[in-house]
């Protein structure tokens, strides 16, 4: 949250928090614990990002999704078999494994937007802004579903 803060001026601690209370009342099973052994072990070049992988060793998860793809080690990943992606990346692997879902989930997000709503043009704008050209390729083909 603090690094989301810094580079987010139009957020605030509060409402942050409040999201992650939220999160973690709706997916309670997510909160990973007990990783923290794992931490001295890692060897990345922000070690400020530690924490990151040892939850991922701990929750055995294939990928970390991440815009910073700088900071983990693919040699350290690939230990422990999982893969750094860039968020434009990880949904076009949903959208090849379970492109109907997809489409659905996308559209169910877009009209539960209120404030404002917005027009499928609108949607894809803003996701364009936050960095997934390549998912708005794919969802611009398919405008008139979401």
């Amino acid at each position: 949250m603090r690094n989301l803060l810094s580079s987010r001026s139009d957020l605030s601690w509060e409402r942050l928090e409040r999201t992650r209370q939220k999160m973690d009342r709706e997916f309670p099973h997510s909160l990973v614990r007990e990783h923290e052994s794992i931490i001295p072990l890692l060897r990345l070049p922000d070690p400020n990002d530690r924490h990151v992988v040892a939850v991922a060793i701990h929750a055995e998860a294939k990928y970390i999704v991440t815009f910073n793809l700088n900071d983990f080690s693919k040699t350290t990943l690939q230990t422990y078999e999982i893969e750094a992606l860039s968020p434009d990346e990880f949904i076009l692997r949903l959208i090849q494994h379970v492109p109907r879902f997809v489409l659905r989930a996308v559209k169910r997000h877009r009209l539960n937007l209120s404030r404002p709503a917005k027009t499928p043009d609108e949607y894809l704008a803003t996701l364009e802004k936050q960095k997934l050209p390549k998912t708005v390729a794919f969802l611009r083909e398919y405008k008139d579903e979401i």
